[in-house]
């Protein structure tokens, strides 16, 4: 119990010293995602941690959806998360990959 009580404030201790950073772009523009990623890795360093939050939906029926708003959805509940990663995976692998870099 001592040894988990230790671990406890140890891992206390270095969430506080640790940096949570919240980048707004609009996702189903993937090129331009892409390069606002870069930008911050650029200038505050390589992400340790993605958590992607997009997503969009209509309030119709499977069937009654045009195939040209499930290409729209696609665009953003799809390649938007893949850009996302696209974007950040080069650097992750810099820190977290001792082959890949």
């Amino acid at each position: 119990m001592k040894e988990a009580k230790k671990e406890i404030k140890k891992a206390r201790k270095e969430a506080s010293q640790q940096r949570v950073r919240i980048i707004a772009a609009d996702v189903a523009k993937g090129e331009a995602l892409i390069k606002t990623v870069r930008d911050h890795i650029e200038k505050h360093g390589a992400f340790d941690c993605l958590i992607t939050s997009a997503g969009a939906t209509g309030p119709q029926y499977f069937e009654d959806i045009p195939l040209e708003d499930y290409e729209r959805l696609m665009q953003i509940n799809y390649l938007g998360t893949v850009a996302s990663v696209k974007a950040v995976v080069p650097s992750m692998y810099k820190i977290f990959s001792p082959t890949k870099n």
